[in-house]
């Protein structure tokens, strides 16, 4: 039988500053979270079909 890793953990009382250290670049710019997990700057872009693809109408955030 193959060997297992140990599951990481996911108590927020372990997880949460661990992911509150965590700072990359995404796709959209620079990606971070709080010391609750949540994104600082989260973005949201609206779409719209328009002659059968998806057009970017708004994007919300910073």
């Amino acid at each position: 039988m193959p060997s297992r890793r140990p599951t990481p953990p996911t108590d927020p009382k372990v997880f949460g500053p661990a992911i509150a250290k965590l700072s990359f670049q995404g796709v959209l710019g620079t990606v971070e979270f709080n010391q609750f997990g949540d994104l600082k700057n989260p973005k949201t872009t609206l779409f719209k079909v328009e002659n059968g693809g998806w057009v970017p109408v708004k994007t919300f955030g910073s």
